[in-house]
């Protein structure tokens, strides 16, 4: 790579800077045989530092004059400091016009990454964090080699911004086990996440019988030294019901031969009651057969007992209750015939007559 000698130049220059690689050093883009470049930097003082610098090896850096507005700059975010030129080059620099005046240079060789002089500025209360400002450079340099004598162009532009976040958009998990914070930068350029797998979690409502129980869950992470937080209310937590505690069932209402009943049970936790039929009991039935009635005996026709309702009935179903002795048939007396003398009477001694039932035959 040939040595070089730089007459002199005019410039002004475009800067985007931020402070979230705070001290580390941005290149300008510029024409790769072009010699020297602009680099930034925030130093650890948090100012801007601006830096024109060698990349090749010169021979000698006779000075230079900056045009008016040769460096242009957002006035309003930043302030001119001061400024720091290599050995025996005294720089000026006229806030406000942009001009610089470097000057006189060095005969001397000077070493490829020899920074030949340095602006310093400041951020003002206008600097927003994500925002992009810009410093303009263009070059117009004199560069010759022997009696070759040529002018080149040349233009420099550095690009970066302090990276600025806003609120988190949260995510949380299906099952609310972990949380993800995401954190967009308001320039658009980049998004920091942070997650948080140790949730914690508060209860709202206690499960009861019936009902799941309600939880809080709460995420916590920690940006940038500031604590953020999301919360997730009334959760309900499935399955944790409790269920019924149930007591023994109590026969409320008896069931008879032909009603249903019913029972009830308890639960000892909530004290609410279930309550369930119980089938009617049916009847536990005797039969009596039906007897004819005689002529002196009473009969009876067939009738049923159920000795569990201790009611009577003319069928065995139970269907037709009947009042009891109702299925009493009197005796139906003799069906008498007709006298008959069987010993005549005398003059001194009574005679009989005899008459035969026609049914009994008595």
């Amino acid at each position: 790579m040939k040595q070089r000698k730089i007459i002199a130049f005019f410039l002004s220059a475009l800067m985007l800077i931020s402070t979230a690689f705070s001290g580390h050093p941005v290149l300008a883009a510029g024409d790769d045989e072009f010699p020297v470049g602009l680099e930034v930097s925030i130093i650890e003082t948090g100012e801007v530092a601006v830096s024109f610098v060698a990349y090749e090896n010169l021979d000698s850096f006779g000075g230079m004059q900056a045009q008016k507005n040769g460096l242009t700059y957002d006035k309003d975010a930043f302030s001119y400091q001061r400024s720091e030129g290599i050995s025996g080059c005294g720089v000026m620099f006229i806030e406000g016009t942009g001009g610089i005046s470097v000057g006189p240079g060095t005969p001397n060789l000077i070493p490829a990454g020899t920074t030949l002089f340095t602006l310093y500025f400041t951020m003002t209360s206008q600097y927003e964090k994500g925002q992009n400002y810009q410093f303009a450079l263009k070059c117009e340099a004199w560069d010759f080699d022997e009696d070759d004598y040529s002018w080149s162009n040349q233009s420099f532009t550095a690009v970066v911004h302090e990276h600025a976040y806003g609120e988190p958009e949260w995510e949380w998990t299906a099952d609310y086990s972990s949380a993800t914070a995401s954190f967009a930068c308001v320039g658009g350029d980049d998004t920091q996440i942070v997650t948080d797998d140790e949730i914690a979690m508060a209860e709202v409502t206690q499960a009861t019988c019936t009902g799941n129980k309600v939880v809080k869950y709460t995420a916590e992470v920690t940006f940038e030294g500031e604590t953020y937080s999301d919360t997730k209310d009334n959760v309900e937590v499935a399955n944790t019901a409790l269920g019924h505690n149930w007591g023994e069932w109590t026969v409320t209402t008896p069931a008879t031969c032909t009603t249903a009943g019913e029972k009830t049970r308890e639960c000892s936790r909530c004290h609410e009651t279930e309550t369930e039929p119980v089938a009617a009991l049916g009847h536990n039935m005797t039969a009596y057969a039906a007897v004819e009635a005689k002529c002196e005996e009473d009969g009876n026709s067939a009738y049923w007992y159920c000795d569990r309702c201790q009611k009577y009935f003319s069928d065995e179903n139970g269907e037709n209750e009947i009042k009891e002795g109702s299925w009493v048939i009197e005796a139906l007396g003799h069906n008498w015939g007709e006298w008959t003398v069987t010993t005549p009477a005398t003059c001194t001694t009574a005679g009989e007559k005899t008459r035969e039932c026609g049914r009994c035959h008595k």
